[in-house]
This record gives C-alpha cells, sequence and structure tokens, in this order.
C-alpha cells in the first residue's frame, strides 16, 4: 500500500465516484460547532469557511443539490496546488468529522493504491488543470481562470442603454456584482446557451428593465421566460422587475411587485429601494450563519451546595454575534442577595400578604355567633 507521503499528495481531480459519494455526507447540516478555537460547522459549511471562500458563493452553493461536490470543484478550479487528499484529511480532522476521514482512508487501503499508481496519478496532475472553456463565459471568468458569481444579471432592450449604464455604475458602487450581455466573451454561437447558464447558476436576481422595445425582443421574452422557471423550480424570488417607461407587463409577470423608475419623485428613493433588493439574499447567508453564545462567569467565592453564593455576584453574560461581527448584544444578569437574605424577604412578604388578606376576610365576613344568638332572642 502506498505511503502516507503518497497518499497526501494524491490530486482530488483524481478521485473516483466513491470517493466523492462518501464526502456527500457533508452535505447534511450539522447543529453542534467543531471543538476547535474556531467552532466551525461539521458540514460543508466549515469547509468553505476554511477554503476562504466568499459569503456571496455561499449562497449560491447552499441552493445546490451536491453541495460539498461543488466546494470541492471550486477549489480545485484554483489550481494553486492545494487540491490534495492530504489537505483534505487536515480539513476533516479541523472540522471533528474523523467518521468521513476513516471512512477515506478505508477506502484508500481497500483500492490498494501502488506507488507507481500514485506517482502516476501526482505526474498526470502536476501541471494545472485547464478550465473547460464552457465554463468561462465572462471576461471576469478569464480573468480569474474560474466562473464568478453575480448579484444580478440585467436584461434591457438597446434603447435603454443609457439607463442601464447608470444602473450598472450606481449598483457597482454599493459593492455589487452585476453582469449583462456586454460582459460575454466573444466566440459563443449565439448567447442563448451562455446567458441561460449565468441565469439558471451564476446569478443569484434577475433585472428586468421594461419599455416598449423590451417586450418587442423576442430575446428577451426568451430570457425572461426562462429565469421564471427557474425561480419556480428553486423556490426563490429571483426577478426583480423595473419598469423604466411605460408598457403592458406580460400576463405571467403581471402580479409581481414592480420597481417603478420615478427620479422626479421625492418620497420615492428607487435607488435605494433597488439596492435593498439586492441585499436580501445577502441577509439571508448572514442570519442562516449567526451564531449564538452563552459564557458563565464564575465568581471567586465558594458557591453554597445548592448553587447560590454566599456573599458576591452570580452572572451570566450572553452574546449574540452575527459573521459580520458587525452588532454584539450582552445581556448581564446579576444577582448578589444570599440565599438566607432571599428566604427572609420571601417569608416577610408572604406572612404580610397573609395578614393583609385575614384582615379583609375578617371585616366582610359576617359574625356567625351574634346572628345565631339574634334568632335565639326572637324565638
Amino acid at each position: 500500500m502506498a505511503s502516507d507521503l503518497q497518499i497526501n499528495s494524491i490530486p482530488l481531480s483524481s478521485l473516483s465516484f466513491e470517493f466523492r459519494s462518501i464526502l456527500s455526507c457533508l452535505d447534511s447540516k450539522k447543529i453542534l460547532p467543531s471543538d476547535g478555537p474556531d467552532r466551525l460547522p461539521r458540514d460543508w459549511r466549515g469547509l468553505t469557511s476554511l477554503l476562504n471562500i466568499s459569503i456571496e458563493i455561499v449562497g449560491t452553493i447552499s441552493e445546490h443539490p451536491e453541495k460539498t461536490g461543488k466546494v470541492l470543484d471550486l477549489w480545485m478550479q484554483r489550481n494553486d496546488g492545494t487540491a490534495t487528499l492530504g489537505k483534505l484529511l487536515e480539513y476533516l480532522e479541523r472540522l471533528d468529522r474523523f467518521d468521513v476521514y476513516d471512512d477515506l482512508l478505508d477506502l484508500v487501503k481497500r483500492r490498494n493504491l501502488s506507488l507507481s499508481n500514485a506517482n502516476q496519478v501526482a505526474l498526470i496532475n502536476s501541471q494545472p488543470a485547464p478550465q473547460p472553456q464552457n465554463d468561462l463565459i465572462t471576461f471576469e471568468d478569464v480573468e480569474a481562470g474560474y466562473p464568478q458569481f453575480y448579484d444580478a444579471y440585467v436584461l434591457y432592450a438597446a434603447e435603454d442603454s443609457s439607463f442601464v449604464n447608470d444602473l450598472l455604475n450606481r449598483m457597482r458602487t454599493k459593492g455589487f456584482k452585476l453582469c449583462t450581455i456586454n460582459d460575454l466573451v466573444p466566440g459563443h454561437q449565439t448567447p442563448y446557451g451562455p446567458v441561460a447558464q449565468l441565469i439558471e447558476t451564476r446569478c443569484h436576481r434577475i433585472i428586468l428593465v421594461y419599455s416598449p422595445e423590451f417586450l418587442n425582443s423576442p430575446d428577451n421574452k426568451f430570457f425572461s421566460d426562462h429565469a421564471q422557471a427557474v425561480g419556480i423550480e428553486s423556490k426563490k424570488r429571483n426577478i426583480i422587475p423595473i419598469i423604466y417607461r411605460e408598457c403592458q407587463v406580460p400576463a405571467n409577470l403581471r402580479y409581481y411587485h414592480k420597481l417603478k423608475y420615478q427620479p422626479h419623485e421625492l418620497w420615492y428613493d428607487f435607488w435605494e429601494k433597488l439596492s435593498k433588493s439586492l441585499e436580501v439574499h445577502r441577509a439571508i447567508v448572514r442570519s442562516s450563519q449567526s451564531a449564538v453564545n452563552i459564557t458563565e462567569l464564575i465568581s471567586d467565592k465558594a458557591p453554597v451546595n445548592n448553587g447560590y453564593l454566599m456573599n458576591n455576584s452570580h452572572n451570566l453574560t450572553v452574546s449574540r454575534t452575527t459573521i459580520s461581527d458587525i452588532t454584539t448584544d450582552k445581556v448581564d444578569i446579576s444577582d448578589s442577595r444570599s440565599l438566607d437574605s432571599i428566604s427572609q424577604s420571601s417569608g416577610a412578604l408572604k406572612s404580610s400578604k397573609r395578614g393583609s388578606v385575614s384582615r379583609l376576610l375578617r371585616f366582610f365576613k359576617p359574625n356567625k355567633q351574634k346572628s345565631k344568638l339574634k334568632c335565639a332572642v326572637d324565638a
């Protein structure tokens, strides 16, 4: 069997379907985090944290049927030499997923990788594997060497280019990644395939800029219908309709909530509403990765057997932190009363209440003895 050094050098691109089947166990979310100082999720989300994958891409992976496989693909597309079996086993140890770790090693032993086979695999994959050209759709894909993900794809008519350019400049200034048909690399036979791929797998939102010319375009009608079908299948709201110029919206999109471009209305901030609409997906991803930490601050004084402190305070701090570490809410509960003082005050309060109730009952309660005496005299 191959040595540990040979096993660790095996690239992930050479792993068979059996390996991926074992790693698919990471697709199911785990509630308890790892025991290490990082407190990482013990599933595919922890793997994305170790690989420093951006939160926008994590949101896209969460909608993928094979989440761990998608993470591995993104890792291998970096071509930095770190996507090896040894590095993967190291990450599994940090995530406390020793069950997957042992299963992978058992599979390696069953396959009995020989020295020549391991060296041959390493030699074949020593050169960076070229990315399939079908996945490099935009200029940013070519520049980065692997597919990019976008906050939105903008569909519009050529007559509305000036408005769309203003939209792109404003939203990109706010940090959003948007793409249009002008971002496609040349050489595609038709734009239908690459644009449909962007809408289906690479863009969180689809912005439709409605105008009379937009509705007269067969291309825009095809892409709009495809975007709506993708949203229905994935059960998410992926379409942001914008009424740039008055027109009759198609029946299948008539009941969508729309943003109307009204630049002269002071009470209606169109650009702010569009920005908030694009931020919805990011907010969902941030809230899904929030964590709650509870820390108990133990006092120097020795506690009594029942847990109360004799002469000092017992504090409980509850903190809630989000992935962006923007806010931290803390609540401190302090109780410096001793057990004896609590018991005495509680007893005094009960006796005081009991005395007050007794006086009220005596005031309203009729005197049975006097009533009986009066009846005897009358008789």
